[in-house]
């Protein structure tokens, strides 16, 4: 451990030949799926990557341990478990998934599993098929650009909500008219807590709704109301307000025979191959730029 320049905490389900790269670049102390804040000592790492699905926000407290640190990367598209200002604060870079839009389009770990999501509510119950279905999608990124192309081939009618996108459809048609809905959009100001039982109640019957984005998206505590009112609709979520500071609860919602799992969406070993990679090339790009001259200290 002593000597390391490279903190790992991420999962390391991946080639090993990867995890053999990141030593080359710089020593690395691989903490493999480190997800609670008090397994996290005081250390001297110049670089983190740091694991997506942790119990805890890397915050002021967590960087003053930390007082080397400039890079920070995390191999995921969402952000949401590092205070950006903090990080600003002190002059810690933030990398994620999203600076390198060209790799990231080849990930498609979390589409497949919203795929998987809304088969599997299809056969909920009365089982029904997809072709000839409505589907709505709430966020046409990478995500939901792959899913409208794979409904599409299936004989679905594919209608979105992305604000500043031709052909975007108000959020209430959507929900009205879509017999399925999956939210795939980022977490934002203006996504957060921005849908629950008002359009949930507006699905058509059997509606189906699957959630990949974030928990956050969703005004969550009107999950269990709504499913009192609408037992008919399918509710998946991957996905659970308060992942970052460990107190999602997903057991009232498993309870109410909704179809939760811990957010596994985007968990491969050919995704977080491909992620680690990607992570790599930037984070050698920006210390070779910024902090080459570092080494040795």
């Amino acid at each position: 451990m002593a000597g390391y320049k490279l903190l790992f905490t991420a999962p390391v389900d991946f080639d090993l030949r990867v995890q053999r790269e990141y030593n080359k670049f710089l020593p690395t102390f691989f903490a493999a799926g480190l997800r609670e804040r008090r397994h996290l000592v005081a250390n001297g790492a110049e670089v983190w990557v740091c694991n997506p699905n942790q119990q805890f926000v890397i915050d002021e407290d967590v960087l003053f341990a930390m007082p080397k640190l400039r890079i920070l990367g995390t191999p995921s598209t969402g952000t949401n478990h590092i205070d950006k200002a903090a990080c600003e604060a002190r002059g810690v870079k933030i990398f994620s998934l999203l600076d390198d839009r060209e790799g990231l389009g080849k990930i498609s770990a979390s589409s497949e599993f919203a795929m998987l999501m809304v088969l599997t509510m299809l056969r909920r119950h009365r089982a029904h098929e997809i072709q000839g279905k409505t589907v709505g999608i709430v966020g046409l990124g990478r995500i939901g650009g792959n899913l409208m192309n794979w409904f599409e081939a299936m004989g679905c009618r594919v209608i979105f909500r992305d604000p500043g996108k031709p052909l975007s459809v108000p959020m209430r048609r959507l929900f009205s008219i879509s017999d399925i809905v999956v939210v795939s959009c980022e977490l934002n100001e203006h996504t957060t807590r921005m849908i629950g039982q008002k359009e949930l109640e507006r699905m058509p019957h059997e509606g189906i709704f699957v959630n990949v984005s974030r928990g956050e998206v969703l005004r969550e505590e009107e999950l269990l109301p709504t499913f009192k009112r609408r037992p008919d609709l399918r509710i998946a979520l991957d996905v659970l307000c308060g992942e970052t500071t460990g107190t999602a609860n997903p057991k009232p919602l498993l309870d109410a025979r909704m179809f939760v799992t811990p957010h596994i969406a985007g968990d491969t070993f050919e995704s977080r191959t491909k992620a680690a990679r990607m992570l790599l090339g930037l984070l050698k790009r920006e210390y070779g730029q910024g902090l080459s001259g570092r080494q040795g200290h």
